[in-house]
This record gives structure tokens, C-alpha cells and sequence, in this order.
């Protein structure tokens, strides 16, 4: 319910049940019993331990196979395509360093009169509407319009977005800088590959560790296997359940 990795089991205990040879050895008062009822405990501590650590097991098997190799996999195709969006940008700019987008087929120079334009277009969207209306640098230029918010978007090998405002220049200065961050989106995702990376090879080891308490549970297993034997505890096939309450003594008359 906590939608924690370690998932646990408990049983009913409202009443303890105890054979009937358990019942004859408590009687006897076989300081045994007590033992017994240690080591019960200490295996039942372990046995959890266990569980707990074959259930991480099965999570870093998960990581090192399939988590990771994925996320590294897709990580390392955006890098790609970011450094070819870069390589684009850079060419465009060579050609045409001053401002220019080109939309509807006509070109704009001045940030103002192109921002007004997208402005008029976006506006003119239904909702969850997208169109594209141009292109900058190489790359084209899309707007869409979610409910009340409008959005521009330049589509090149990926796609880098802004929310826009309703500053007409002040939108074409986003749309500049969309291109103009390309650098550190790079940087951040080469950052997330290496710690995908590290997170992999942490999980492989993590996997390859053994149980810390395996010795010590074998040892608690075969103690508590031979006191049931000393003690003759065995399943005689019936069991005697022990309340709390004890019934009342009849009154005499």
C-alpha cells in the first residue's frame, strides 16, 4: 500500500495455536522452550531480511537489464540529434547572421512586426490546435494553442518549445534563445547519461552482493530443527488453539 519495493505478509494472530507436544513441553517446564522461542523469532527476523533482499535483487536485475540501457539509449539518440540541430543552427547563422523568419512565405526582419504575426496566428487557433507557420535558422516554426495558453515551437531534428507571451518582440527573442540553449541542453544531457551509466553499473553490483545474514540464517535453521526434534514437536496431525479468555470455573451449588 506504501507502493514500497520490500513487500511483507503477516498472518492472524488473534490466537495462538500450539500442537499438542508443544503444549506437553511447555508444561514441563524444559528451559529448552524458551530457546525455542528465540530462535523461532530470529529465523522469522531473517527470513523477512531475505525477502527483502531477494526482492531488491530482482529491482537491480531489472535496472542493469532493461531501466538503464533504455534511458542510456534514448539519452544518447537526443545527443545526437541536438548536435545536428547545432551543426544546422551554425550553418544558417553563417549564412544569415542578422534576425529573419520567414512566415506564411513572407519575410520578417524586425522582431516586432514578426512577433505580431505569430501573435495573430496563434490566436487565431482553435484549442489543442497546431500549425506551422514558417521557419527560423532551418528549422520550422510551429505554434499551438492548449486551451487559453499558446505555445511556439521550432522543429528541427527534435523539438524545442516555449510558452509564449504577449509581448510580440519579446516572443521572437524566446524563439531565439530556444536555439541559442541548444549548447546546454547538451551539457545536462551528457550529465544524465553519465549518471545513467554509474546508476547501471551501482545496480550490478548491487546485484552480485549476497545475502549478509545467509550463514548465519542456515545456522538458526538447523538449531531450530534440532530443538523440534529434542523437544518431539512435530504435525501429530491436530493442534490446540490457546485464548486469552479461559472459560469460567463452574460455581458449585
Amino acid at each position: 500500500m506504501t507502493d514500497k519495493t520490500v513487500e511483507r505478509e503477516c498472518q492472524d494472530v488473534d490466537e495462538t495455536i500450539l500442537s499438542f507436544a508443544e503444549i506437553k513441553a511447555i508444561a514441563s517446564g524444559n528451559p529448552m522452550i524458551m530457546e525455542k522461542t528465540e530462535v523461532d523469532t530470529e529465523v522469522s527476523r531473517l527470513q523477512v531480511l531475505k525477502a527483502s533482499y531477494e526482492s531488491q535483487r530482482y529491482v537491480h536485475q531489472d535496472n542493469f537489464l532493461f531501466k538503464y540501457p533504455e534511458l542510456i539509449k534514448k539519452t544518447e539518440n537526443r545527443l545526437y540529434a541536438m548536435e545536428k540541430d547545432i551543426r544546422k543552427r551554425d550553418q544558417a547563422l553563417c549564412m544569415e547572421p542578422d534576425f529573419f523568419v520567414t512566415l506564411n512565405g513572407l519575410r520578417y526582419d524586425e522582431r516586432e512586426a514578426a512577433g505580431s504575426v505569430i501573435l495573430e496566428m496563434a490566436h487565431s487557433l482553435e484549442s489543442m490546435e497546431s500549425r506551422t507557420v514558417g521557419s527560423y535558422k532551418g528549422f520550422d516554426v510551429v505554434v499551438e494553442k492548449k486551451y487559453s495558453d499558446c505555445i511556439i515551437k521550432l522543429s528541427g531534428e527534435l523539438t524545442y518549445s516555449a510558452d509564449m507571451s504577449s509581448s510580440a518582440s519579446g516572443n521572437m527573442v524566446r524563439m531565439e534563445n530556444l536555439l541559442g540553449s541548444l549548447e546546454k541542453r547538451v551539457a545536462a544531457h551528457k550529465e544524465k547519461l553519465e549518471e545513467y551509466k554509474r546508476n547501471m553499473e551501482e545496480s550490478k553490483r548491487e546485484f552480485n552482493k549476497e545475502f549478509p545474514y545467509e550463514s548465519e540464517l542456515k545456522q538458526k535453521l538447523i538449531r531450530q530443527q534440532e530443538i523440534n526434534n529434542e523437544l518431539e514437536i512435530k504435525d501429530e496431525g491436530e493442534e490446540l488453539v490457546v485464548t486469552e479468555e479461559l472459560p469460567e470455573p463452574a460455581m458449585s451449588r
